[in-house]
Order: structure tokens, then C-alpha cells, then sequence
């Protein structure tokens, strides 16, 4: 099996061809690069809007898209939680989310180059 994995170069992520056993249940996988990405954080969750995702190149939604299909065939979800509610938070207080509507992926402001 054949999953995608980030390297760090310069100002941008190049994705890197790793091959993982077909013997998943003995796969022991590095966590380091994740707690790396989440840092001093005791955050179990990583969230993204979807309207941020749509409002991303087409290119980069199908890279997307391919690598959460392969992390869900090497996963097992049966017992694993696939359902969530999610509130927008600042400083510990509810905000309102201006993009939880994902018809407002034009609406996102991208960093400026």
C-alpha cells in the first residue's frame, strides 16, 4: 500500500511516495511528523471548514481527497467515532464561524504573495 507523505522544503510541503507493508495489523507507524505539525498543543482534533478545502486549486482537493481514501483503507472505523459537532472558539469563548456555510468557499482570504 502506497500512502503520501509530507516533507518540509523550504516554503512548501512536497509529497514523498512511502510504501507501507500489506500486513497492517503489525504496522507500527511514526507519530512524530503529526505531533511535530501539533506541536506543545494537547489537541486531539485537527479541523478544517469545508468551504476552506473547496476553496483550495482543483489539483490540490484530488490529492486531498486520495489521501484521506487511503488512510480510510488502512483504518479500520468500525468502532472509531465518524460523527461530530464542531463550535467555533477564540479565547475559550463561542464565536460565530463566518465559514461553516461551505457555499462560502469564495469568501476565503488567501495569504498574499
Amino acid at each position: 500500500m502506497i500512502f503520501s507523505k509530507f516533507r518540509k522544503k523550504e516554503n512548501f510541503v512536497e509529497l514523498v511516495p512511502v510504501i507501507f507493508p500489506e500486513n497492517k495489523e503489525n504496522t507500527l507507524c511514526d507519530k512524530e511528523v503529526i505531533n511535530n505539525f501539533f506541536g506543545l498543543a494537547y489537541t486531539n482534533y485537527y479541523v478544517i471548514q469545508r468551504s476552506i478545502l473547496q476553496a483550495m486549486p482543483k489539483e490540490w482537493q484530488e490529492n486531498f481527497v486520495n489521501i484521506i481514501k487511503e488512510m480510510e483503507s488502512f483504518i479500520d472505523f468500525k468502532d472509531i467515532p465518524r460523527e461530530f459537532r464542531v463550535q467555533a472558539c477564540k479565547n475559550g469563548k463561542f464565536i460565530k464561524d463566518n465559514f461553516a456555510i461551505y457555499r462560502n468557499s469564495e469568501k476565503i482570504p488567501f495569504h498574499k504573495k
